[in-house]
């Protein structure tokens, strides 16, 4: 995977950390738990290069409980 998206998946990780995003890791794979444990959680491989599959996940599943105008900062794709 190349740096530039390395740099993108940590920096859309944190932002969601702040947001009470959960992620625990396992062996090379993330399991992404939001803030509403009502809605569904997601498994993210970093080192798949699909970090917009990511990103179209949370706008459609966690836009009610996930500020998108953070992210949007960081991922062009969050803007509607």
């Amino acid at each position: 995977m190349t740096g530039k998206k390395v740099k993108l998946s940590n920096r859309i990780q944190r932002e969601l950390e702040k947001q009470n995003v959960r992620f625990r890791q396992k062996n090379n794979n993330f399991f992404v738990v939001p803030p509403d444990s009502s809605l569904p959680a997601y498994t993210w491989h970093k080192n798949d290069q699909h970090v917009v599959a990511f990103v179209d996940f949370i706008k459609k599943n966690w836009g009610s409980c996930v500020d998108l105008a953070l992210l949007t900062r960081i991922h062009k794709s969050f803007r509607s």
